[in-house]
């Protein structure tokens, strides 16, 4: 015996109940679009706050850090300077030590300014450019 065919439970009521069981169905997966396609913490903008002022040693890690890796993506190694990958990344932090932007370079740079740098290290497109090259990493003109 089906349950449309019990007393009292028509086809009728059956097939009345689908809508709302299909938007049930979907009410999880709106719950989770709704979170997911929202803004991520710290994505929302600055609130009118000034951008931080990009610390002069940490960039100049992470500058130097690509630049070896950019090395290393054009097959250089070995070079005149460095031996290899390795080498060249620890002849980056004698040369990043106590580094900090001269007071010509004011005003000093973001770290948007920075990321933006970095961003354009990291494509493959320019690997072969200097990083003299890429007006984005100009930030001390």
């Amino acid at each position: 015996m089906s349950y449309a065919s019990q007393p009292g439970h028509s086809e009728e009521r059956a097939s009345a109940r689908a809508p709302r069981s299909a938007w049930a169905r979907r009410a999880p997966l709106w719950f989770l679009f709704v979170f997911l396609v929202g803004p991520a913490p710290g994505e929302v903008g600055s609130c009118g706050q000034a951008d931080v002022q990009l610390d002069a040693q940490q960039y100049c890690l992470q500058i130097q850090a690509y630049e070896c890796a950019r090395i290393d993506a054009r097959g250089e190694y070995p070079t005149a300077r460095f031996a290899d990958l390795a080498a060249c990344r620890d002849a980056a932090i004698g040369t990043c030590e106590d580094r900090s932007w001269p007071p010509a370079c004011q005003p000093y740079p973001t770290r948007t300014e920075g990321q933006a740098c970095i961003d354009q290290l990291a494509r493959a497109s320019n690997v072969r450019l200097p990083i003299t090259a890429i007006p984005e990493c100009d930030l001390c003109p």
